[in-house]
């Protein structure tokens, strides 16, 4: 007899599988600097200055080397080799593919490799790439004139990816928005009954409007993470975004799910319209990549969705795992507050303002 528990217990296992092969589970040991600069010695004829960055799951440095900085980055144990390689990858094709806006390069070691594995606790593998100067979206004042250019150049980004393909950018990733049906079981372990609410109501619309769609949706490999913390801006320039980082989230899915990452990390910026900074980018994006309206309104259920996602996994992950806990927070400190004002405005206005967008969007 299958009982509601075992029924739960299921699925908290299929969550707690998928949690854990995009390196989620579990904290990362980090590997010794010492051991870093002896590779980056070796293998690349580098020796400098070496910071170290905090991050989600990896571990980062920046390399200071005769006046020239590059990013240091060593995969998560949960990333195999080729999903590291497809990463390159991307940066590869959009360096071919794109020329408005700057995208890292991968520094070949002296006997041309583009990556070493390295092993500690577990086999993780070490990339160096070109340092990109800039300013963070994050930390830069924004209007709607801006958040429209940003939104034009993710658009843009995402055309130059229609081509791509690699033989590992299908992979499990928690943050892939199909995979919601997967892990909305995680809003029962929300011992805040607001929040856990709040998280039901933003997981049950996206499984009932999204879901029964996205055979239909185009698919292509996306970004997956265009935040405030991975474009870099100069005020200086007509096209404000000067560069795109962190393809550590790319993955083959419907391309909706694209601007949804961008407009969760946007809402509720303006009090007064939690809905208007989102919407200010998502004008942006359909002015360059084109959907049809059907298609587009869609994305109002997939941005509460990915906010209330991020918001249960960061509890859920900063609950277990104390050494990254600051950092895990810090990017979710205000999405409770953020998706309680979004899912106040009704859902058939916001799509009214989107149906609008995508029939009239241009630049």
């Amino acid at each position: 007899m299958i009982t509601n528990d075992s029924v739960n217990k299921s699925r908290l296992s299929a969550a707690f599988c998928l949690l854990d092969e995009s390196g989620l589970v579990h904290g990362t040991d980090e590997v010794p600097s010492a051991l870093v600069e002896n590779i980056l010695n070796i293998r690349y004829g580098l020796e400098g200055e070496l910071r170290r960055l905090s991050t989600e799951k990896d571990d980062s440095f920046i390399l200071i080397c005769d006046g020239l900085y590059y990013l240091v980055k060593i995969s998560s144990p949960a990333e195999s080799r080729g999903v590291v390689e497809m990463q390159s990858a991307i940066m590869k094709w959009l360096n071919h593919h794109t020329a408005a806006w700057e995208v890292q390069n991968v520094i070949s070691t002296l006997d041309g490799e583009s990556l070493v594995p390295v092993h500690t606790t577990s086999l993780r593998y070490m990339r160096v790439l070109t340092y990109l100067s800039g300013d963070i979206l994050a930390t830069v004042p924004v209007d709607e004139a801006k958040l429209t250019l940003t939104g034009r150049a993710a658009g843009e980004i995402d055309l130059a990816l229609r081509g791509f393909a690699h033989q590992h950018d299908l992979r499990p990733l928690v943050w892939d928005l199909a995979n919601i049906p997967t892990l909305a079981i995680l809003q029962e372990e929300l011992t805040d009954e607001t929040h856990r609410a709040l998280a039901a109501e933003a997981f049950e619309r996206f499984t009932r409007n999204v879901v029964p769609l996205m055979g239909e949706l185009e698919t292509q490999v996306i970004h997956g993470d265009f935040s405030p913390y991975n474009i870099l801006v100069s005020a200086e320039s007509a096209d404000f975004v000067s560069g795109i980082i962190d393809f550590g989230d790319a993955v083959r899915t419907c391309v909706i799910f694209e601007p949804a990452v961008s407009l969760c990390n946007l809402l509720g910026q303006w009090a007064d319209d939690p809905w208007g900074a989102p919407l200010a980018y998502l004008r942006g994006y359909l002015s360059s990549y084109k959907m049809s309206p059907a298609h587009a309104v869609l994305i109002a259920d997939a941005a509460t969705a990915r906010l209330a996602l991020r918001a249960v996994v960061s509890q859920w992950r900063a609950q277990r795992l104390p050494d990254r806990r600051e950092y895990i927070e810090s990017h979710a400190k205000h999405d409770w507050d953020n998706l309680a004002m979004a899912l106040a405005t009704p859902v058939s206005d916001v799509q009214a303002r989107i149906h609008h967008l995508s029939a009239t969007s241009s630049f």
